[in-house]
């Protein structure tokens, strides 16, 4: 596992340079760009719902741990799709 996240940025770069020999350079760019953009839409929408949770929660709703943990994992999705490269993004 370690080795696997050593060696992940290399990995990426090399992903991205084959979709560039394969496709065209500005298709990379575009692939980089759209799940950059997709990313924040992601992590901005999460946080909003994230707030509107924990505003009913004070409210005396009953806060679960599943919507944390759900709210947890659409947060590291977005931050995957943020960093550019195929192999994260899938």
């Amino acid at each position: 596992m370690r080795l696997f996240i050593m060696l992940l940025p290399w990995l990426e770069l090399f992903s991205l340079i084959q979709l560039g020999i394969k496709t065209s350079a500005l298709t990379a760019l575009g692939y980089v760009l759209l799940t950059f953009a997709l990313g924040v839409v992601v992590l901005r929408r999460q946080g909003l719902g994230m707030f509107e949770r924990l505003r009913e929660a004070q409210e005396g709703r009953v806060l679960g741990p599943q919507l944390l943990l759900d709210d947890m994992a659409m947060g590291l999705v977005g931050l995957l799709l943020i960093f550019p490269g195929i192999i994260t993004d899938v």
